[in-house]
């Protein structure tokens, strides 16, 4: 009722109606927010101690609440940028598959927005009924930027194991966001399989000896790809919430990243190392070579770093490691010269042997001997060399024979045949995953989803699966598509739809004919996938059974700890009122979209007038429980997103890349949208006159603009901008410092760490 009465009177006299005016604070009596005291006057007189403690607990609950409506939001999010559609690639000359939002387009903006979407509500929400700034939502803007660049950071730096690093893969997005991000609060001042592993050898192994089981983790690490942000998110607030969890806690890039970083990247050969200090010392040019197995010979230099004074004779032989001598390779063994008048440098020619058909990758090593040597020298670094014979006997590419198949409809139920096709070699067993993706045709309507294995043996060009396209009379054409991922022991074609990371083949389902009258006709241009309707409302019913279960099913509550159960017992009244949000499989994910943004708005507004409420009993200022408690609140499960992000991905975009975009937003979108709001409000709705309340309010700028306009008061938020951006270019800087001596901006030695 007094919101009401305040409504009423800020639309028939915002002149005379505004909070700066005066009045009972909102922790006095007949003062109030949006939506709190629940209790009213009646609450007001309630001790101020018994107050704050209840206040206190209340916004501690209310940040748990804001963090699962943040995960259904996030997931809304994941699911209308991760819409793809077949359109016409010129450069190829054919079609292929592409999702309709750019990644770093939808990094920067949706999931930035999900991210910051408490803190731009709050802003939003705290202008009105009065169509002014307050205090509460701009310092809440600044506190969470400050947070989320310097703790979240901190936090990500240290969170890396073992001497690891993370370094951002797109500097320039990076650069942009980073730089936006402090100008904005300045402004409110003022390709085969042999081939690969080639690459991977020379960039990672001339200075040691690499296993095959190395080689294997290098290539995941160089060739994989990160989990979204969305799930690393979802993943952290579910965990924290004894949710159902969504990733396990190893990615498959981690033992590859750990031996790279082990490794590291540059090369540097013996000769670089030899000085002319001492002894001469003799000692291979390289410590690593990679080969084909048709080479033929291999020539291995051995180099002494002076011109001896005397003669120098050193031994050297084979020795076997997985290649073994007269079936891979011919033994050698022999002596090296060296003297005065001989150069400096001498080879081993070692002879490979080709063999038919395909063979693991292999290694054998040349010693140089200690026995037997004669005159005064050292060896270098090492005297052994390994030798990594690569068969080049290759496997092939994979590829679907056909990418894209329209199928007619049929009221008998039909089966298709996806081939997929082995080019440029057939040497070896190889493998791969297939697996079904719905989209306008969905699992268990459409089509029965399959997925497995699919295993080519040595010599074989094709192989074949089948999925049964189910019996139904479909008004409007749909699709789904039919991937092959995780190969082993090959590579997917380039130029096929999907890339070097997966095959795409799209299954087009063709509606049926009608008559041109009736409800088949009228059904056929109504945009509206019953199917897909029909499966939200499945999900619908399962998300308030997941909102009972602690761990969201009855196995995975057999599984929960004690702290699943205590989290649990707090989230549940907000896990079972949001489950009324929609799921995502309704319009593509937009109207569970919008009703989790409406969700995170409410939530917003009791945060808002909770956190008024404590700070006014416990004589606090706005501005002060805004960057401190709210921002903090707000920004707690972007904690955990990130560390998470951190930890798991190959790369820091997701973690430290992220944090720079959702500060932009923040205050182009938090501090933009409601002062536009309050801008056009006073500029074409509000006529004020001299005597009116908003003439003693500002009495300076008032001649100026004697009808009204919305002003922003800076009061403490000019320091807490400065105080930021001086802070924020120190964190860049010192990012990009840490970037060029440890080669990463998270991670790195332990000192360094946590200086």
């Amino acid at each position: 009722r007094a919101l009401r009465s305040r409504i009423f009177a800020v639309v028939a006299m915002p002149c005379d109606n505004l909070p700066e005016l005066g009045g009972p604070d909102i922790c006095q009596v007949d003062g109030g927010g949006l939506l709190l005291p629940l209790l009213g006057n009646a609450e007001q007189e309630w001790p101020n101690g018994v107050r704050a403690a209840l206040y206190l607990i209340g916004l501690l609950w209310c940040f748990l609440g804001v963090a699962l409506i943040a995960d259904v939001f996030m997931g809304a999010i994941e699911k209308v940028t991760s819409k793809r559609v077949l359109i016409d690639d010129k450069v190829l000359g054919k079609k292929r598959t592409k999702t309709v939002w750019n990644p770093t387009v939808a990094n920067l903006t949706l999931m930035a927005l999900g991210s910051s979407a408490p803190e731009i509500l709050l802003n939003v929400i705290g202008a009105f009924p009065y169509f002014t700034s307050g205090e509460l939502g701009p310092s809440t803007i600044v506190g969470s930027a400050a947070f989320n660049l310097l703790c979240i950071t901190a936090v990500c730096v240290v969170a890396i194991p073992g001497g690891q690093t993370r370094k951002i893969k797109d500097v320039g997005v990076f650069s942009i966001t980073a730089f936006f991000s402090v100008f904005a609060y300045i402004w409110l001042l003022d390709a085969e399989i042999a081939d690969m592993e080639l690459k991977i050898r020379a960039k990672y192994g001339e200075n040691c000896n690499l296993t095959s089981n190395q080689v294997c983790a290098l290539m995941q690490y160089e060739f994989g790809g990160p989990e979204s942000r969305a799930k690393h998110r979802i993943h952290a607030t579910r965990t924290f919430s004894g949710g159902k969890r969504i990733l396990g806690r190893n990615t498959p890039w981690e033992e590859g990243e750990k031996i790279a970083k082990e490794l590291g990247t540059s090369s540097e050969t013996v000769s670089n190392k030899m000085t002319d200090i001492g002894k001469p010392k003799v000692g291979f040019k390289a410590l690593n070579y990679a080969v084909k197995e048709s080479i033929g010979t291999v020539k291995i230099g051995v180099k002494i770093s002076e011109k001896p004074k005397e003669e120098i004779k050193v031994k050297y032989s084979s020795k076997d490691g997985t290649a073994k001598a007269g079936a891979d390779y011919t033994a050698v063994s022999g002596i090296l010269e060296f003297g005065p008048n001989k150069p400096l440098e001498q080879d081993i020619e070692v002879s490979i042997i080709a063999t038919a058909g395909h063979e693991p990758t292999e290694e054998f090593y040349v010693e140089l001997l200690e026995e037997g040597k004669v005159g005064d020298f050292l060896f270098g670094r090492s005297n052994r060399v390994t030798i990594v014979v690569v068969d080049d006997d290759t496997p092939g590419e994979l590829s679907f024979f056909q990418e894209q198949l329209e199928v007619p409809s049929s009221l008998s139920p039909q089966t298709i045949e996806a081939i997929v096709m082995r080019n440029r070699g057939t040497s070896g067993a190889i493998s791969c995953q297939y697996s079904c993706e719905a989209d306008s045709a969905m699992a268990g309507a459409d089509f029965e989803a399959v997925e497995g294995e699919l295993q080519f043996t040595d010599g074989q060009k094709s192989a074949m699966f089948s999925v049964t396209i189910n019996a139904k009379a479909r008004e409007r054409n749909e699709t789904f598509r039919i991937y092959l991922k995780e190969p082993k022991g090959t590579t997917f074609a380039s130029t096929t739809d999907g890339g070097s990371e997966s095959c795409i083949m799209t299954i087009i389902l063709l509606a049926g004919k009608t008559d041109g009258t009736g409800m088949g006709e009228w059904t056929k241009h109504v945009q509206i996938n019953w199917d897909q309707f029909s499966a939200g409302n499945a999900n619908y019913k399962e998300q308030f059974i997941s909102a009972i279960y602690p761990g969201g099913t009855p196995d995975g509550m057999k599984e929960a700890s004690a702290m699943d159960w205590f989290m649990h017992i707090l989230a549940v009244p907000w896990k079972l009122l949001f489950a009324i949000v929609p799921p995502a499989d309704y319009a593509g994910g937009w109207v569970c979209f919008f009703c989790a943004l409406a969700m995170v708005g409410f939530v917003t507004v009791i945060i808002g007038d909770m956190a008024e409420l404590l700070g006014c009993v416990v004589g606090m200022k706005p501005a002060v429980t805004a960057i401190t408690l709210v921002a903090l609140g707000t920004s707690l499960p972007d904690t955990f997103a990130s560390k998470t992000a951190a930890v798991m991905d190959e790369y820091a975009d997701n973690s430290i890349g992220n944090v720079t975009g959702s500060n932009s937003v923040n205050v182009f979108l938090g501090l933009g949208l409601p002062w536009m709001i309050c801008a056009i409000y006073w500029e074409f709705a509000v006529t004020c006159s001299s005597g009116d309340l908003w003439w003693e309010t500002y009495p300076t700028i008032a001649p100026d603009y004697g009808t009204g306009i919305f002003v922003v008061k800076a009061g403490s938020l000019g320091v807490s901008v400065m105080t930021f951006c001086l802070c924020a270019v120190t964190c860049i800087g010192t990012l990009v410092a840490r970037r060029f001596f440890i080669g990463g901006e998270l991670g790195g030695p332990p000192a360094l760490k946590w200086a």
